[in-house]
């Protein structure tokens, strides 16, 4: 039966290179709603319906509703990170525009996987601005640079309070942590533009002008980052771990909620390990793949499978909250208090 499957498979994906554009789209969501239903019929046969219906029913929502509190706050505390990364590129974007992206970009992020669904974020911010190269460089920075910080948090503590005996954790951790850093050091020196402009240009020749020439300028525009000087990195790496931190306060609160009993050091890593696989395209909504990653972790702390979903649960439902306020703003169009800047 796998053979049988398998084989159908690399048929599939022998013939990918002659499907049109609408049939790559539609067999990339076909796999990701596959992968989403694999992962959740795994799950339905670790956990009992009626306990989860039982934990979700006694659940603490005075700490669930704190959690979503803290939730719009972090969002708004990235919306001020984004401004300032946006305004070293000569783009000025309100604080309430950028948040007001970020959750109907939440919001298509129910469908679109992360990666993809972060490119809405970037059509607003373009069509309030004019200059899409320059937004885009500012948000690969900033999502970069989030998601180093987060990597480097967890590292370091997974080496200080590992959740698995055995010195080599905590030794490979901080090996890893030291190349996390060099690579980030190295990122920002002025060479690595210069060197990414030659690497892109083989890599893209085979696709239109247009295209290349975009990515071109999308990495000349970067290279302002690598002439900010140390304090803008470091306000950026402080409004990074002030996100980071607050991420794991969301889940310390839900699991007071469930009764969870988990310290905060482990939120850390677990909150930055979901936050990562969020934006790739595995499935849909993250579905399946939240589930499946905090019950393996939250079970290093004996908690059962079923809490750990209703745990997950309670955590996607800032997501849910997120993406309604993304509906209204959806809804009733995004404020603009100026006109778009020229044009590149």
């Amino acid at each position: 039966m796998l053979c049988r499957v398998a084989g159908r498979v690399v048929r599939v994906f022998g013939q990918y290179d002659g499907m049109t554009e609408k049939s790559k789209r539609i067999l990339k969501l076909l796999l990701r709603l596959a992968v989403t239903a694999g992962l959740l019929w795994l799950i339905l046969g670790r956990i009992n319906l009626d306990g989860l219906a039982e934990a979700l029913g006694s659940a603490k929502w005075s700490y669930v509703v704190l959690s979503w509190a803290i939730g719009i706050g972090a969002y708004w505390i990235r919306a001020v990170r984004l401004r300032f990364i946006l305004e070293k590129q000569d783009c000025r974007v309100p604080t309430r525009t950028i948040f007001g992206a970020s959750a109907v970009t939440t919001l298509y992020s129910l469908i679109l996987p992360g990666v993809i669904s972060v490119g809405v974020k970037w059509y607003i911010l373009r069509s309030f601005t004019g200059k899409a190269a320059r937004v885009l460089s500012a948000m690969v920075y900033n999502q970069v640079s989030e998601i180093l910080v987060r990597v480097l948090l967890s590292l370091i503590v997974v080496a200080l309070v590992s959740p698995v005996s055995g010195r080599w954790i905590s030794g490979l951790c901080l090996a890893v942590a030291v190349v996390t850093v060099a690579c980030s050091l190295l990122l920002l020196h002025p060479l690595a533009s210069r060197k990414l402009v030659v690497v892109s240009e083989f890599v893209l020749k085979p696709l239109p002008a247009v295209v290349r020439r975009g990515v071109t300028k999308t990495i000349e525009s970067s290279r302002t980052f690598a002439s900010c000087g140390w304090p803008f990195h470091g306000k950026v790496a402080g409004f990074n771990v002030i996100s980071t931190l607050l991420s794991a306060v969301i889940y310390l609160c839900v699991a007071r909620a469930t009764g969870i009993s988990v310290p905060l050091t482990a939120f850390i890593w677990q909150a930055s390990v979901v936050f990562v696989l969020a934006r790739l395209p595995i499935s849909v909504a993250n579905f399946g793949v939240r589930e499946v990653t905090l019950i393996g972790f939250l079970s290093l702390y004996g908690v059962d499978a079923t809490t750990a979903v209703s745990f997950s649960l309670l955590v996607f439902s800032n997501a849910l909250l997120m993406a309604g306020i993304g509906f209204f703003v959806q809804l009733f169009g995004m404020s603009r208090s100026n006109k778009p800047e020229s044009g590149e």
